[in-house]
């Protein structure tokens, strides 16, 4: 495998933690990571023995050696060697010789462990990471943004979650509503699922004999959640005629069915999601972007977030009814550099599948098994698939891009491209005549985030 979480310079702030991740043993995925351990001096990693009690990191992996590397914090930055282990080290897919310094994001194979170094911001970091989704992420991003959420949840601002589809942005919009303290209900509405003639009545309800078909009153779903949380999940699909509406109803905390002469007024925390920009005048309203974003989190996709396969993984085949799983060195070198356009949900979309095929509760997660992964990974992600770019492609930028050439373009194209389709991957590759997943290596290789070239949504 190669490349990293993150690209970073080589210049290291004193003001970043280093950690090393236990991310997860490929002989028993079920079984619970280690978690963080901070590197403060040296780090001894390697086979867990009987009597063993000093500070290291061991692991019970019977292909690593009984001390299979050294990791050591220096002035100039962090450095592992590889103690003359029986297997190797590898680092990004390549075996380490001598000394090699790591920088954030890189990937570490000892045996059939995989582990993960991070420069955290300074500050407590807990060994068995943070809260998330009623279980924990290992991603310091990820778990500051849950404590931001956490100290929001209690106000009364609206929160506009932006994310590629998969994320966990309905997990955030369920943790919000669950640390309120209103006493009302969560009531979810996907705008993305809903006919253009449903939404007004939907969203505020209407009278009996409104329109035809209207046999009865309806409560719309915005008086339903009333002293609770409305999430409007893909929020970017909302007709402009009902985003006006909307506005209104923010503007008065009060509603009026159709049909209906009085208004009712009500109490909601607004919640909001998108996988699309809300940047574009014509099909989203700015004052009502405006309205909507109290406060904004953006999510970081799976492919940022790595260190957490193995706790994703153990609760996803868990939920699936596996009882014992393991993963080949091929099949973990395919998931650890695939681009996972489809995040967490296409992870359980694809082990799933596996458990499916599984004799007895045991499932031994092949390369074959994974195939459908790379199927969904010749699809972008939803918000590039359907979202009209408000920008000009740039001219005769394929031009530069023979089809036939298989090496990486020049990082001023990439970024050119970027810069064009607004940070969306699958607008830039179709400038560039490849695939969205042969450009996610592109990036990969050249350290460049497509979220950097969106723009403030």
């Amino acid at each position: 495998m190669s490349g990293t979480l993150r690209d970073t310079s080589d210049r290291r702030s004193p003001h970043l933690k280093p950690v090393m991740i236990h991310v997860m043993g490929y002989e028993d995925l079920l079984a619970a990571p280690q978690g963080l351990r901070p590197i403060e001096g040296v780090l001894v990693i390697g086979r867990r023995e009987e009597g063993r009690r000093d500070g290291g990191m061991w692991l019970d992996d019977k292909r690593v050696s009984s001390r299979h590397v050294e990791v050591e914090k220096k002035a100039a930055g962090v450095f592992i060697t590889d103690l003359g282990s029986s297997n190797g080290t590898i680092v990004n897919g390549k075996p380490i010789n001598g000394l090699t310094r790591l920088t954030d994001g890189d990937l570490i194979e000892v045996g059939r462990t995989l582990l993960c170094y991070r420069e955290l911001p300074e500050g407590e970091v807990p060994a068995n990471g943070w809260s998330w989704g009623g279980g924990r992420t290992f991603n310091a991003e990820l778990g500051q943004l849950g404590n931001q959420l956490d100290r929001m949840a209690k106000s009364a601002e609206p929160v506009l979650l932006l994310g590629e589809t998969g994320a966990g942005k309905e997990i955030a919009a369920r943790r919000v509503h669950e640390l309120s303290g209103r006493t009302g209900p969560m009531v979810s509405i996907d705008c993305g699922a809903m006919p253009e003639t449903l939404f007004e009545s939907t969203l505020f309800g209407h009278e009996k004999g409104a329109f035809t078909g209207a046999t009865e009153p309806r409560v719309g779903d915005i008086a339903r959640a009333h002293k609770g949380t409305l999430f409007l999940d893909e929020v970017g699909n909302l007709p402009l005629a009902t985003q006006a509406k909307l506005l209104r109803v923010l503007e008065t905390r009060s509603v009026r069915p159709v049909g209906g002469r009085e208004p009712v007024e009500i109490d909601v925390r607004w919640v909001a999601a998108t996988n699309a920009s809300l940047s574009d005048e014509q099909s989203f309203r700015s004052d009502l972007r405006f309205r909507l974003a109290g406060f904004v989190a953006r999510l970081p996709p799976l492919r940022r977030r790595r260190e957490d396969l193995g706790l994703l993984i153990g609760a996803l085949l868990k939920e699936a009814g596996v009882k014992k799983a393991s993963l080949t060195r091929s099949a973990a070198s395919r998931l650890l550099t695939h681009p996972l356009p489809g995040n967490v949900r296409q992870l359980r979309q694809v082990l799933r599948a596996a458990a499916f095929l599984a004799t007895d509760g045991e499932l031994t997660i092949d390369l074959d098994s994974l195939d459908e992964m790379e199927d969904l990974g010749s699809q972008a992600p939803a918000e590039d698939e359907n979202t009209p770019l408000p920008v000009t492609p740039v001219k005769n930028l394929a031009d530069s891009i023979p089809a036939a050439r298989m090496s990486a373009p020049e990082r001023s194209v990439l970024e050119a491209a970027l810069t064009a389709a607004q940070g969306r991957v699958s607008a830039a590759a179709r400038a560039l005549n490849t695939s969205p997943r042969q450009l996610y290596r592109w990036l990969e290789r050249e350290g460049l985030d497509p979220d950097a070239f969106r723009k403030l949504r």
